[in-house]
């Protein structure tokens, strides 16, 4: 946080993820509350 190696959780977080068309995907932020988050989404369309 702030160029500092973080060892427990609490930070603020903003996250922003789009599709191609500039949509904002849902997703899910969960704290580990060791300095590292894990960020969940499900891409609503198929890229291939």
């Amino acid at each position: 946080y702030n160029g500092n190696v973080r060892i427990d959780g609490g930070d603020p977080l903003t996250v922003n993820i789009y599709d191609p068309y500039g949509k904002l995907y849902e997703y899910n932020c969960q704290d580990k509350q060791c300095g590292t988050y894990t960020i969940v989404f499900r891409p609503l369309i198929n890229a291939c």
